[in-house]
């Protein structure tokens, strides 16, 4: 539960009359907040979390001042500061948030601040709340961890989505190219190469071993932590995996040497992965789209997952995870070609 205090505003002044309770479920935080018999008196609140997260902080000062302007300083006992804001409301159905400014060290002296009067309360009651966003669990976030890691549940479908449930096959990208059309299997083809990332149709490329000429090997990844870019086609928070993530993910593979598997009540083959042989997470073999001809070959027989790394010995090649009946492998395919990708959560 969370104490909201009503502060009262005026024109002359701004007064702190009573405070009530209320849950916020959705931010998966609650705070207390103890009365003010007047403001000038500082106050001190904390901010209660699961027991995995806990954090708090201690109100240094709070400055009242006409014509209706707050601030309020505080020392956060928080690894990440920056997720606590402050918002302010007249009517507790629209939230505002409040101007926080934080110093060179985190968790000391931050000050969070408001404008009554900017905000258009020159009278009436005025509200503020406390909001600690909690870092979600990879189970939050709709994933399955795996060797630390965070991956999707399903396979990235059309539009840059994923796919509803994991025996969905999904789209087939072409290494680099952003979600645009070219990933749904029934889209046209063009053989003529785009000269820029971001071709400006949603056609299937086909006619060469890379869709783009010249060539750039940053299009999913423009750093070593991994960066994503512009181009990745994963939903926000998620990415194309890193070459050791995938190949970590390799090595966790159920029943291989061995036939592939197919889902529980679907039609759809393809290997499971887990930690300690326990199998958590379903890739799907939806074979591959041909760069030559722009047709799917070896549907139900191999799998194909686009990594966000190129190859070192070629400027026409990426690297992608395949895996069939007993075939299991990292290697390099040609950029043009059309694979699955499965997304893992940024950091």
């Amino acid at each position: 539960m969370k104490k909201l205090n009503h502060l009262f505003v005026t024109r002359y002044e701004l007064h702190v009359t009573s405070y009530t309770l209320r849950v916020e479920r959705f931010k998966h935080f609650t705070s207390h907040l103890t009365p003010l018999t007047s403001y000038l008196i500082p106050l001190t609140f904390f901010l209660f979390l699961p027991a995995a997260a806990l954090a708090q902080a201690t109100v240094t000062n709070v400055d009242f001042s006409c014509p209706g302007i707050v601030t309020v300083e505080y020392n956060l006992l928080s690894t990440k500061p920056e997720d606590v804001t402050l918002e302010y409301s007249s009517d507790k159905c629209k939230w505002f948030e409040a101007l926080t400014e934080t110093d060179v060290a985190p968790g000391n002296g931050l000050t969070l601040s408001w404008n009554a009067a900017a905000a258009g309360v020159s009278y009436g009651k005025f509200y503020y709340r406390v909001i600690y966003q909690q870092e979600k669990t990879c189970a939050q976030k709709g994933g399955v961890e795996i060797n630390s890691l965070c991956w999707a549940k399903t396979n990235l479908d059309v539009n840059g989505e994923f796919c509803e449930y994991p025996w969905n096959k999904g789209a087939l990208y072409q290494w680099g190219r952003k979600a645009d059309g070219h990933e749904n299997i029934t889209s046209g083809t063009v053989n003529t190469q785009s000269t820029t990332p971001i071709p400006g149709h949603g056609n299937f490329i086909i006619g060469n071993n890379n869709w783009l000429n010249p060539s750039n090997d940053n299009l999913w990844d423009s750093g070593t932590t991994p960066i994503k870019t512009i181009y990745d086609p994963c939903p926000e928070g998620w990415r194309v995996p890193t070459k050791t993530e995938l190949e970590d993910l390799g090595s966790t593979r159920m029943n291989h040497p061995g036939p592939l598997e197919t889902y529980p009540s679907s039609t759809t083959v393809g290997r499971w992965f887990g930690n300690g042989g326990v199998p958590s997470l379903f890739l799907p073999a939806a074979g591959t789209r041909n760069q030559n001809s722009g047709v799917v070959n070896y549907d139900g027989q191999s799998g194909y997952y686009w990594c966000s790394a190129t190859s070192v010995t070629s400027v026409t090649t990426a690297i992608n995870l395949y895996f069939g009946i007993n075939t299991f492998l990292v290697y390099n395919g040609v950029q043009a070609l059309g694979c699955n990708i499965r997304c893992v959560a940024e950091e």
